[in-house]
């Protein structure tokens, strides 16, 4: 299956999880454009002191790859600085958040699977 860039969705999230500020949801496919064993799959723009609040994954499991710039993490309430090529998994029962606590926008890729 190919997906165009310009059949995908952009989408602004206020307060993603309970973060702060709003962030870009680019380039989305979201849980009924995918097959059954994925929930989300996008790019997230997040600007400065713009964060993605603690929340857990029940019955799903989440990677972050860092695409561009430096986050703040906290994998399961231990904090991690994250740069570009790094990844994360928060599997099944684990909690993570994170945040642009630097200067410029940074890009997340997020992908969700269901366990």
């Amino acid at each position: 299956m190919v997906i165009k860039k310009e059949d995908r969705v952009n989408l602004q999230r206020p307060n993603l999880r309970g973060g702060e500020g709003t962030l870009l949801m680019g380039n989305a496919l979201l849980e009924a454009d995918l097959p059954s064993s994925f929930k989300l799959v996008a790019e997230f723009t997040i600007d400065p002191g713009c964060s993605i609040g603690k929340h857990d994954h029940t019955g799903n499991t989440e990677l972050y790859f860092i695409t561009d710039g430096e986050f703040t993490v906290y994998d399961n309430d231990e904090k991690v600085i994250m740069r570009t090529g790094d990844m994360m998994f928060t599997g099944n029962g684990g909690t993570h958040s994170i945040k642009n606590e630097g200067t410029k926008p940074c890009k997340v890729l997020g992908v969700i699977v269901n366990d």
